[in-house]
């Protein structure tokens, strides 16, 4: 019984010590891996084109919310006048070594994503899809926080 106390204290000095880290950067990065519960829409938006020009990241979470993140690949601004944020490629021990930036779609779904808005809003924020990591390399996406909805 002790160490089941032991660890529940440290497992949650360790996530409270996440939290306080996430709050202290301006660029966060959210885990995307396409599921159920997380899924990607693609969209051409010019007629002559065959090329995709929009990307949508769709979470669906457990209280009914659901929240978009866009990227669009020939634009510098999207429609709304927004700054399109750059493309990174990274190493996958970026991973381990920015962990204090890291979101997953866990811990937003813990946590309800209602918690997260204003945090996402204040902040930078890069999706590394892991549907498109290549041998030791992953792609980080800037994107826009789309909305917020009921599902």
């Amino acid at each position: 019984m002790k160490f089941l106390s032991f660890f529940l204290l440290f497992f949650n000095l360790v996530f409270s010590q996440h939290e306080n880290e996430l709050n202290k950067v301006d660029s966060v990065f959210v885990i995307f891996s396409e599921s159920d519960k997380q899924k990607i829409y693609t969209k051409i938006l010019e007629k002559d084109s065959n090329e995709l020009n929009k990307i949508m990241y769709m979470f669906y979470f457990s209280d009914g919310k659901n929240c978009s993140f866009r990227f669009y690949k020939q634009f510098n601004y999207d429609p709304d006048g927004n700054e399109i944020l750059k493309t990174y490629k990274l190493n996958k021990s970026f991973l381990r070594k920015n962990k204090h930036k890291i979101i997953t779609y866990e811990e937003i779904n813990e946590k309800g994503f209602i918690n997260f808005i204003d945090f996402l809003r204040e902040r930078k924020v890069y999706i590394i899809d892991l549907g498109e990591a290549k041998g030791r390399h992953l792609i980080a996406r800037g994107v826009i926080f789309g909305f917020v909805a009921e599902e």
